[in-house]
């Protein structure tokens, strides 16, 4: 499968990236082991079934190979998701090569060892029984593991390339820094020349809230802009200035007037301008930096609940159900004579806990897509 460490090339899958300069010597030495490792452990298991088979299970020399078995796969495979990070694919075949000695190993050892009449006592027939499904959970749980932080590094990537499509509007300075809850007059278009004429503005209530602002009240917007127009103006005598500031009290008071009738503007007709609005969809994306975080929190909670509401039960069920069909099958196989095996290899294993690191991942990511809707498309 090799591995390209070349520096400014991207690798192929769903995070693409360079391999840092720390990384390289072990990412070479994972790609030239694990060829070699998994051939080891392949021809070792290979020996071991066809001892079993002709009942040849005597010998020091089988415990040797039965170590080299574990040792050599287990690394193996290992070495195979490092060299190969920049694909998934070793992942999916650690899944199916960890499922096939999972739960296909107790069948194949007890329908070989009643083909070569070994007896039930036989430590060989004992020790293999119990190594084959062992090293299917690890492989299982280190190719779960690296699909789910494959999953989630493709996530993230895809979240930090989308960045500047979610920013569109909250890209140029604010006014002012936003704080936890932005008001309007903190956004970047809300400008300094007319803010403080604003009614929202001198009233603390936010054009949303009020109903009425600068980019969907036509009649504010005339006003802020004839405010602004005369503070524009510089070259005007005495006479001229008390006037205007006369025409300003009568027209504050007169657009306070009109704001106070404009909040009976329908919600609904209300809600479809806000989200057309420009310094709405700031205020959503300065509330969304201000609390995506939660969503750590929140699945930290879901996870805890779920575990606490029986997660551990359900599975030790699941475990159960799955044990009552393998003996089945392994009854099938006719087991050699005085020969019982161990009742469980799922129940009360490790393998729980990386399958619910592995649940608490697809929450994660499903929380988080959520709190991306309602702040960014629902506009909450």
């Amino acid at each position: 499968m090799g591995v390209n460490t070349r520096k400014g090339k991207s690798g192929e899958g769903p995070v693409k990236g360079q391999v840092p300069a720390w990384a390289e010597p072990y990412v070479r030495v994972a790609d030239w082991i694990y060829p070699w490792c998994l051939w080891i452990g392949g021809i070792s298991l290979f020996t071991l079934l066809t001892t079993l088979l002709f009942g040849k299970t005597e010998g020091g020399w089988i415990s040797p190979i039965l170590g080299a078995f574990a040792f050599f796969t287990v690394i193996g495979f290992a070495c195979m998701l490092v060299a190969c990070h920049t694909t998934l694919v070793p992942g999916w075949i650690g899944i199916v090569v960890g499922a096939a000695l999972l739960f296909g190993g107790r069948i194949a050892v007890t329908f070989l060892a009643a083909q070569g009449h070994v007896d039930g006592k036989d430590q060989f027939l004992a020790q293999l029984y119990d190594y084959v499904p062992n090293v299917g959970i690890f492989l299982l749980a280190i190719s779960i593991v690296r699909l789910m932080v494959g999953f989630a590094l493709a996530f993230i990537y895809e979240q930090t390339r989308s960045g500047s499509k979610k920013y569109k509007y909250s890209t140029s300075a604010a006014t002012e820094k936003p704080g936890v809850f932005p008001k309007c007059w903190q956004m970047s278009r809300c400008r300094p020349g007319v803010r403080e004429s604003c009614p929202n503005f001198t009233d603390r209530i936010t054009c949303w809230r009020r109903r009425s602002g600068c980019f969907c009240d036509r009649n504010l917007a005339n006003y802020l802009v004839s405010v602004s127009d005369r503070k524009e103006t510089l070259d005007i005598d005495n006479v001229a200035r008390a006037a205007i500031n006369m025409d300003r009290e009568a027209g504050k008071g007169a657009i306070r007037g009109y704001m106070m009738g404009v909040a009976k503007r329908p919600w609904l007709q209300q809600r479809r301008l806000c989200h057309e609005c420009p310094l709405f969809l700031e205020h959503q994306e300065y509330k969304y930096r201000n609390w995506h975080w939660i969503s750590f929190p929140i699945t930290v909670g879901v996870v805890v609940l779920m575990y606490r509401l029986g997660f551990h039960e359900v599975y030790n069920w699941i475990a159960d159900k799955l044990d009552l069909f393998m003996d089945k099958l392994v009854q099938m196989g006719k087991l050699p004579a005085n020969f019982d095996p161990s009742a469980s290899n799922l129940k009360d294993s490790p393998f729980e806990y990386v399958l619910l690191f592995m649940v608490s991942l697809i929450i994660a990511s499903y929380i988080v897509a959520l709190i991306d809707k309602m702040f960014l498309d629902w506009k909450m």
